[in-house]
């Protein structure tokens, strides 16, 4: 294992890797978390220790990374002004109100307005205060606020 530093010119890390106990079965598992409590600091010999054990275990792909959340570089990432919604190449989530039929602002105004007033007026009805007349069986009760939509 140490020779092995020393072949891909990381000799200087020799001492750590005998610290921690770091033979050639542990190393084959090695995520970058371990590289972190290793103390590996410096992204080149990272980078370098990432690719041979890429090597050696024969797996050419990028290590997994899963842990570590996807991460894109500012310049690369599609500005919302370039989004379209129904976009089938866009894979942001659209809002649903953005969405087919699209939303209908006065109607859902109106139709809020409709049941506030038959909120009130079923509120009236029950609250009603019965006036005894002996003049007429109807009264009129003035004193009702009137709506004024």
């Amino acid at each position: 294992m140490l020779n092995w530093l020393k072949s891909i010119g990381l000799g200087t890390l020799r001492s750590t890797f005998d610290q921690h106990e770091i033979d050639g079965i542990r190393l084959l598992s090695f995520t970058k978390q371990d590289l972190d409590v290793l103390g590996v600091k410096a992204l080149a010999h990272r980078k370098l220790i990432t690719r041979h054990i890429q090597k050696l275990t024969g797996d050419d792909a990028k290590p997994d990374d899963s842990t570590e959340p996807k991460r894109m570089h500012w310049s690369r990432i599609t500005p919302l002004s370039e989004i379209t919604p129904g976009n089938p190449a866009s894979s942001v989530p659209v809002n649903g109100a953005d969405s087919e039929p699209m939303y209908n602002e006065q109607q859902a105004h109106d139709d809020f307005q409709r049941a506030v007033l038959e909120w009130r007026e079923s509120q009236a009805q029950r609250n009603k205060p019965k006036k005894l007349s002996l003049l007429s069986s109807e009264t009129k009760d003035d004193s009702m606020w009137h709506n004024p939509f």
